[in-house]
């Protein structure tokens, strides 16, 4: 009997996957302040070649502020830097997507701390920081846009309102008594979201020069902070006290 043998070959055809993450996004630093911009960097691999990705970054919503990113929508922006205007938490994702629309995610936390340049955001409308002819009538260091007499950085710097007269935020100056001798003291309320500042108390007795030393005097209110003179008010004729702030990162 003649048999017939038929080899049935299977072809098998399968489709390449999605994008695969192959370094997870990253921010550096992660926590931000100062310049208020962090670098950001992401990888991945695909089939169809990983010079055909598209990396795509947005900010989840509900962010404390808007982001901006110096390079997106992209291959190049697998390598970009993201500015921020408000402090607080950030979570920045990223979607990775190869030329037929399949796509992966990665994300990356970003905590912006309080700074002088995002607080002037959150006062300011960014039209107008953006107007360098605006400086010094509206947001400069030493613009005074509420007309009470404190300055911008000082306004951040004892949690007062530049757009809202508030002269009771600025530091008062009085004597305070230890076993009986007079001292002369300033009293202040620092900003406690001010850490990019330094508050340095100093005394002179002629205006002109000015020195350390001032003696910390504690109180009940921690919020509250008060200095006096090393030196007993009697031991001079003259004699006066200030707060100064200064940005020693600037």
């Amino acid at each position: 009997r003649a048999e017939r043998s038929e080899d049935a070959l299977l072809a098998v055809s399968g489709e390449s996957g999605p994008p695969v993450i192959t370094e997870p996004a990253r921010a550096d630093p992660a926590v931000v302040g100062g310049e208020l911009a962090t670098r950001l960097t992401v990888r991945a691999s695909s089939d169809a070649g990983d010079d055909q990705l598209t990396y795509t970054w947005s900010a989840d919503p509900g962010a404390p502020g808007p982001v901006v990113f110096s390079a997106n929508a992209g291959l190049a922006a697998r390598e970009t830097s993201v500015r921020f205007r408000n402090s607080g938490n950030y979570l920045l994702r990223v979607s990775v997507r190869d030329p037929s629309g399949r796509a992966v995610e990665s994300s990356v936390a970003v905590r912006v701390e309080p700074t002088y340049a995002s607080w002037l955001y959150e006062h300011f409308d960014p039209a107008i920081i953006a107007d360098v002819s605006l400086r010094a009538s509206q947001w400069g260091d030493l613009a005074d846009p509420d007309g009470d007499g404190i300055a911008n950085l000082l306004e951040y710097a004892f949690g007062g309102d530049p757009l809202v007269a508030s002269p009771d935020t600025r530091p008062r100056t009085h004597f305070v008594t230890e076993d009986g001798i007079e001292y002369l003291a300033v009293t202040f309320r620092p900003n406690p979201g001010a850490v990019d500042l330094l508050f340095e108390p100093q005394l002179s007795s002629d205006l002109e020069t000015w020195e350390g030393g001032a003696v910390f005097v504690p109180g009940v209110d921690e919020r509250v902070v008060t200095y006096r003179d090393f030196a007993p008010a009697a031991a001079h004729q003259r004699r006066f006290i200030r707060v100064q702030v200064s940005q020693p990162l600037r």
